[in-house]
């Protein structure tokens, strides 16, 4: 019975564990492994709702992530890069950082991400951002898988 209590415990704490706020709660690839693929914006919120003026701008541009730890943003109209570097996750795989080498293109995209969800099929991350007023509000992206 003692055995049985362990192994149900070991079973609650292994599934209850999740690097995202969002999940998944369980997955076999590590987070590097998810993230380096192609990515498709899919939604813009602001206080959970969509903001239709940023995700009309942001709606072309194409997340390219690498295993060697580059990336890419691609504006897909055009078929140019706007936007290139390297990128991190910090220890707890939570948090991406976005080091730009080459500014192609005059738009403006965040550096830093809290992820929420991390899929083999979405990629669900936070950027606190400022308006023309200096008031700071959170804006949460919703990309899709587009790689496979």
């Amino acid at each position: 019975m003692k055995n049985a209590m362990i192994l149900i415990f070991v079973f609650y704490l292994f599934i209850s564990c999740s690097f995202y706020e969002s999940g998944p709660s369980v997955t076999i690839n590590t987070p590097e492994t998810r993230l380096s693929n192609k990515w498709e914006l899919q939604d813009v919120l602001i206080s959970d709702k969509t903001d239709y003026n940023k995700l009309n701008i942001e709606k072309n541009l194409i997340l390219e992530f690498q295993k060697n730890g580059d990336f890419s943003i691609y504006d897909v109209p055009t078929n140019t890069k706007a936007f290139s570097g390297q990128w991190n996750l910090d220890k707890k795989n939570n948090f991406l950082k976005l080091n730009f080498e080459a500014k192609i293109s005059n738009e403006n995209f965040p550096d830093s991400f809290n992820i929420s969800r991390l899929t083999k099929n979405e990629l669900w991350i936070t950027s606190e951002e400022e308006n023309s007023l200096s008031e700071k509000y959170i804006v949460e992206r919703r990309y899709v898988n587009i790689s496979r």
